[in-house]
């Protein structure tokens, strides 16, 4: 819904702030302006619109400034901001929403490397339901043409077995009608059973609490 202004401005429309509302539960119009969300973002100084800001253009309907800004797709999701928020907004949360609205209505990413990270990480993941570095690695260098950046950094965490050159794939996960994995047999040999068990504060020693007492 639109209202008209006194002196000609635009008027303010809330639409994309009830799709905030509607799809995360977060009211943006409670946010006042205290600025500790920016305050205490460690990406801040690399933003061309504060997190504080967004929250401002969401409430004015400035859907071109939160749509548009590099912000959404910058932030770390550390949950600093929505930890320090007084109101209890989930701003990492709205920024999420942010950089996904803008890919369902066709913009592109202001941050394409971004964009080609996550793609290449959820790829990864449903190959080999974990995360490859080198392959998601060798994804970002080739999509991006950024062949030899941080290739000397690269070569140290081989030299340190960091990076695995094979993947790993974890174990199928116990599914209906698959049964839990078998917990280990206790040990039997004579060293493995003076192994202290649980026990309750009301029972006796062991055998072995004896000996060694």
């Amino acid at each position: 819904m639109a209202e008209a202004l006194p002196g000609g401005q635009p008027p303010i429309h809330s639409d994309l702030a009830r799709r905030v509302q509607a799809e995360t539960g977060q009211n943006v119009f409670l946010c006042y302006q205290c600025v500790r969300c920016t305050s205490g973002c460690p990406v801040a100084e690399f933003l061309d619109w504060q997190p504080n800001q967004i929250m401002r253009a969401l409430q004015l309907g400035q859907d071109d400034i939160a749509l548009g800004a590099q912000t959404p797709w910058l932030c770390a999701a550390c949950q600093t901001c929505t930890t320090r928020c007084p109101q209890g907004l989930d701003v990492a949360g709205i920024m999420e929403f942010l950089a996904r609205e803008a890919r369902a209505r066709g913009l592109r990413p202001r941050v394409p490397e971004v964009e080609i990270f996550n793609q290449a990480f959820m790829r990864e993941v449903r190959l080999w339901r974990r995360a490859y570095e080198l392959g998601l690695m060798a994804e970002m260098k080739l999509r991006t043409g950024d062949l030899t950046g941080d290739l000397d950094l690269g070569l140290k965490m081989i030299l340190k077995q960091k990076l695995a050159f094979r993947p790993r794939p974890c174990g199928r996960r116990a599914g209906p009608n698959r049964s839990p994995a078998r917990p280990a047999p206790w040990p039997t040999t004579r060293a493995a059973r003076c192994i202290p068990r649980r026990r309750s504060l009301t029972s006796p020693p062991g055998r072995c609490a004896r000996r060694s007492a």
